[in-house]
């Protein structure tokens, strides 16, 4: 991917194109471009929905964030670089000795 397909990928955040990044849209313009889908997913009808895209000849990812709908219309409300990080959880469960 050239310098010139990067700045166009950096414009279109900037002016929040969500549909030139979704796959689903006609007018989705990564066709030509070499990346891959790494995180995506929805919790559930009327919450949040998400996609990350890693253009890797460039170590940049890209997420689009909104809201889904199984009924009704759903849709991306935000679009920007972002970068991976590391979420730990601590949970509890039955103790088996006592």
């Amino acid at each position: 991917m050239s310098n010139e397909e990067k700045q166009n990928i950096l414009e279109h955040i900037k002016n929040q194109n969500f549909d030139w990044f979704d796959y689903y849209s006609d007018s989705f313009g990564l066709k030509q471009m070499k990346y891959q889908e790494v995180d995506s997913g929805n919790d559930g009808d009327g919450n949040d929905r998400w996609m990350t895209l890693f253009f890797s000849e460039h170590n940049m990812y890209v997420t689009l964030t909104g809201g889904y709908s199984s009924y009704g219309e759903s849709g991306w409300s935000d679009i920007y670089v972002s970068e991976p990080y590391i979420y730990s959880e601590t949970r509890y469960q039955k103790k088996k000795d006592i």
